[in-house]
């Protein structure tokens, strides 16, 4: 019978609503000096193996340049350059079609890349983020609709196999491989993911059907590099008025 009772006091208590109140909320601030800051040596001494490791890596010479490569736009060397290595690496890596190339210009985070050795280190600053490059099957309109995008930021790098005027912000003149831009032709056009994918305000592309080789944009340039190396050759860019401006 006792057992009974219990039973049933758990299970009215179990029951019965309860309700909860806060006790109290307190909040300090700390400062942290760093001549407080003891290093842990344990920690150090467990990841020292591999940032020797990784250092020495990314010391690693991957190429030459034979001049420094400026960053700007509409269009300069290190844009031109990066453009046209990546859509060379990623048609011999894919045997695809590739009829022009656009890589966002806030993807490329160093302002140049200075003359002679490059080393690994050098090419992650250049490039960090593990974009993929995808190819999308792409309208002449919709992209004529992408090239106005990049008309109205000032201009991104892209491929010598594309050319156009930017006149009062949208795209005039536009041409792939020294043909006028048809709008009802369909064209296979090289973009990192997430361009494809609709970021750097680029929605519109996100419905347009595409292809992705799980070959980053970063890994298209160390193949290119190395491509120029095999032969003692150094890297060379120069302006060449892909992308013009009038007003």
């Amino acid at each position: 019978m006792k057992n009974l009772i219990f039973i049933g006091f758990l299970l009215l208590t179990a029951c019965t609503p309860k309700v909860w109140h806060t006790s109290g909320v307190y909040h300090a601030n700390t400062r942290i000096y760093n001549e407080t800051i003891t290093d842990d040596v344990a920690m150090l001494m467990l990841i020292q193996p591999y940032k020797q490791l990784e250092e020495s890596k990314m010391k690693t010479i991957v190429g030459m340049t034979q001049t420094q490569l400026i960053k700007a736009k509409p269009e300069s060397p290190l844009t031109n350059m990066l453009a046209d290595m990546v859509q060379a690496s990623v048609m011999l890596k894919t045997n695809d079609k590739i009829d022009a190339t656009f890589i966002n210009y806030g993807g490329v985070r160093l302002g140049a890349l200075p003359e002679g050795e490059i080393s690994l280190g050098k090419i992650y600053e250049l490039m960090p983020f593990d974009n993929m490059a995808v190819i999308l099957r792409i309208s002449g309109a919709q992209l004529q609709t992408f090239c106005n995008h990049i008309a109205k930021s000032g201009g991104w790098p892209v491929s010598k196999s594309i050319r156009f005027e930017i006149k009062n912000q949208q795209a005039a003149n536009i041409t792939i491989h020294g043909n006028g831009l048809d709008p009802d032709k369909i064209y296979r056009i090289c973009v990192p993911d997430y361009v494809a994918n609709g970021g750097d305000d680029c929605s519109f592309l996100t419905a347009i059907p595409q292809t992705t080789y799980q070959y980053l944009l970063r890994d298209a340039i160390l193949d290119g590099f190395k491509r120029v190396s095999q032969d003692g050759g150094k890297v060379e860019s120069s302006n060449d008025g892909r992308i013009t401006t009038s007003n």
